[in-house]
């Protein structure tokens, strides 16, 4: 995969609805570009809640769930 990919930061700028789930590694970790991460927090803040799921054993892969202010 690219993390350096545009469309998931374009998805979310075009995305209307309240609620984001998001399933990866947090900012920073091997899912999702600086600027998707950015973007995200941008438009939703801070994560409404963090799930831990199962995960492979070299991923820190958990379920955000954001929701617009």
């Amino acid at each position: 995969p690219s993390f350096s990919a545009l469309w998931p930061k374009e998805a979310i700028e075009m995305f209307d609805g309240q609620t984001i789930i998001y399933i990866g590694e947090g900012r920073g970790g091997n899912t999702g570009s600086e600027e998707f991460h950015r973007t995200l927090s941008e438009n939703y803040g801070l994560a409404a809640e963090v799930i831990d799921i199962p995960s492979w054993q070299s991923a820190d892969d958990r379920m955000f769930i954001f929701r617009s202010n």
